[in-house]
């Protein structure tokens, strides 16, 4: 239902009692009036019907027909009359005057016509006293006589101008009652504008404060309490337009302190990425050298307590590379220089591997690691997302004391979910927003370097957000966590994996160009290798290779760190291969996380190697180039 307007609620207050009010005394006094003409109608022929009644006694006493309709001729000269007719007592039709009906038939009574009234009356014989000493019973028959009618006289009274009249005061009682409502509705009109103009001002004042127009005011014209509306409204106008230029004045002031700091958080991470990219490569070279004479070490120790503080010194350099790994990857991350390559990813093999990588770690801590293998295939870097279940399952390892952990995958529509579940501590609620973060850490306040440095679920997320992998997480404190990692499905890749293997680590003396400009890394790297059955060339720089290469030894594989003095790696093995006429496998060897010098490594084309290595990647590394050479 439509609302009415303000005005047009007026005006139908206004007008609805005074119409009623009109409507019913107009109803009410034209009928009055109409019933009273008819009534004085009705007495009217009633009388004429009497009168001439009484006026034809004599003329039917004496049988003067032409008395007779002279009577009838007078009794219609009256406007109201329309006929009269007079007959004898057999209702013979004597005398007849006016518009008489074709074929009509004489009535006696009254009678109603639809268009006129009919009155009739007996003409009856007056009594007379009269003193007839000769008949005893005059007096008897005299009032016989009398009682006995003579004749009839039957008078129409014409309805017409009773209807005249009808019309004529309905058509007043209206016109008196539009009159009225035409008044009433002039004053309700102008009433109702100095009521509502103001509102209406009003309204559109307030519809401009809404289009954001903070210098609307509305015109205090009005009076009494309208005026107060207006002035209050006014009121209200100014503290809103006080309020708002107080909140834009905020507004500005937090957004110009909010750019401040956000260029003083980006400077910092800047810095903190340049810091780390410097420290890194100035502490991986030494840690470099010291894992590799620590491999090299391990191979020539005999007795069990050399053994034994080799493996010592191997597990804290273990602890170091993990921590510096953690580094890098997170450097890596926030600097963009890690891309993705999606491929099918055999998850089967992915899960056991990471099986095989932590099963000694959990029994270690008298855990149970359990697997619940799937044979399926997915689409993600393999690489990448083996970063994030190691990741994984090494924190949930980390978290838990008693129980165990469980690593499996199901297939839900067209995506598998990676889980890791364990019976660790749990997370608590008001943490869960903030695991992800950088170096948080729940419950190592002391800073325990077993527990790890932090970054190991900040890299999960990060990676999660590179590959397009939602990662979710469910814990209860006490009862333990689930993290879930969805990845697409993908299509199975028909491949012999096996073809072209050759024994890991079976090396029969190929040559190794070794480039290293720091000595002590050098001479651990030709340690290492021949310890492994390779023959290293050494060479601190593109002027002793090249030297190296004149006694005539072509290498099977060239090791270049990428950081040399006055040039870099990917610049001398492109030298030397154009000077050797043929391709060679190549590595590069870096402790830079900077993103330039990621950039131009990538553009290369060149694998890469991080500092400080692994030996166990590192000849991985190297049975795959020469088996490719």
């Amino acid at each position: 239902m439509k609302i009415q307007g303000i005005q047009t609620r007026v005006m139908l207050l206004a007008l609805g009692p005074a119409t009623l009010i009109a409507c019913l005394l107009a109803v009410y006094f034209t009928f009055n009036r109409i019933a009273d003409a008819e009534q004085a109608l009705r007495q009217l022929g009633a009388a004429t019907a009497q009168h001439l009644a009484s006026s034809a006694e004599y003329a039917l006493v004496t049988g003067n027909r032409a008395m007779l309709q002279t009577l009838a001729d007078n009794a219609v000269r009256d406007s109201n009359t329309r006929y009269a007719i007079i007959t004898d007592a057999q209702t013979v039709r004597l005398a007849a005057a006016g518009f008489l009906p074709s074929g009509m038939q004489t009535h006696v009574g009254p009678q109603v016509d639809p268009h006129d009234y009919v009155f009739s009356a007996p003409v009856t014989l007056s009594q007379v006293d009269l003193q007839d000493a000769f008949s005893l019973d005059a007096g008897g028959s005299n009032q016989a006589q009398a009682d006995k009618p003579l004749g009839f006289v039957v008078v129409a009274m014409s309805r017409a101008s009773l209807e005249q009249s009808r019309r004529h005061m309905l058509l007043t009682g209206f016109g008196i009652v539009a009159v009225g409502l035409a008044g009433t509705l002039a004053l309700a009109w102008a009433w109702g504008r100095g009521i509502t103009r103001p509102v209406r001002e009003l309204s559109g004042t307030v519809a401009e404060l809404e289009r954001g127009n903070l210098e609307a005011r509305a015109d205090p014209s009005a009076g009494g309490e309208l005026l107060m509306l207006q002035t209050g409204f006014n009121r209200m106008a100014d503290a809103l337009q006080v309020q708002q230029s107080e909140l834009e004045r905020r507004i500005r002031a937090a957004t110009a302190d909010l750019a401040s700091k956000k260029d003083e958080a980006e400077r910092a991470n800047r810095e903190k990425s340049a810091f780390l990219a410097a420290v890194s490569h100035d502490l991986r070279q030494p840690m470099h050298a010291v894992g590799l004479f620590a491999a090299t070490l391990r191979d020539r120790v005999s007795s069990p307590d050399q053994a034994e503080l080799v493996q010592r010194i191997e597990d804290s350099l273990s602890a170091l590379h993990g921590m510096f790994d953690a580094l890098l990857n997170i450097s890596r991350l926030d600097a963009g220089a890690v891309e993705a390559h999606l491929q099918p990813c055999h998850l089967k093999d992915l899960l056991q591997r990471a099986w095989q990588d932590f099963q000694p770690v959990a029994e270690e801590k008298k855990l149970h690691l359990r697997v619940r293998v799937c044979d399926g295939w997915a689409m993600s870097d393999p690489m990448l997302l083996g970063r994030m279940v190691n990741n994984l399952v090494s924190n949930a390892i980390r978290y838990t004391e008693r129980g165990g952990v469980l690593l499996g995958c199901r297939r839900r529509g067209d995506r598998w979910l990676i889980e890791v579940w364990d019976t660790g501590v749990g997370i608590a609620e008001d943490h869960l927003p903030h695991i992800f973060d950088e170096y948080f850490q729940v419950g190592n306040a002391e800073r325990n370097r077993a527990r790890g440095v932090g970054l190991g679920l900040a890299i999960v997320q990060k990676i999660s957000g590179l590959l397009g992998h939602p990662i979710e997480v469910r814990s209860r404190p006490g009862r333990g966590t689930v993290f879930r990692i969805s990845v697409p499905a993908g299509e199975s890749r028909n491949e012999d994996r096996r073809a072209g293997e050759r024994s890991a680590g079976q090396f029969a003396g190929e040559a190794v160009l070794v480039i290293e400009d720091d000595q002590a890394a050098l001479e651990a790297m030709a340690t290492l290798l021949s310890s492994w059955g390779l023959k290293p060339i050494s060479a601190s720089g593109l002027e002793e290779a090249r030297e190296a290469l004149r006694r005539g030894t072509i290498p099977g594989v060239i090791l270049s760190d990428y950081r040399l003095p006055q040039t870099s790696g990917i610049a001398v093995v492109r030298a030397l291969i154009g000077e050797l006429g043929r391709e060679i496998p190549a590595l590069l060897i870096t402790g830079d996380t900077a993103e330039d010098s990621l950039a131009t490594m990538k553009a290369s084309g060149l694998p890469i190697l991080h500092k400080p290595l692994r030996p166990a990647k590192l000849r991985a590394m190297l049975s795959a180039q020469l088996q490719r050479d």
